[in-house]
């Protein structure tokens, strides 16, 4: 995926950016281009992958301290 970044969004850039941040800012277009063989991976590949990412958003939403906040955020919601 990333040299498919690398060779295909190349124009996108920026000068003085390094390869990590073209990297990151770019990311989320690679995913188009790959979804057939990202859904293609065997479920206990792509179960450990969702683990993973559960594991991120579990430490994010310790270290903003938003864990158990439904309750605060209904009073104060409305559609």
């Amino acid at each position: 995926m990333y040299n498919w970044l690398k060779t295909n969004l190349a124009n996108e850039r920026k000068e003085g950016q390094t390869e990590e941040q073209f990297i990151y800012k770019t990311r989320k277009k690679a995913l188009g281009q790959f979804k057939k063989e990202i859904m293609a991976l065997p479920q206990q590949t792509r179960d450990t992958i969702a683990t993973e990412v559960e594991k991120q958003f579990e430490f994010l939403f310790k270290q903003l301290n938003v864990v158990n906040t439904k309750a605060l955020v209904e009073k104060y919601y409305t559609q």
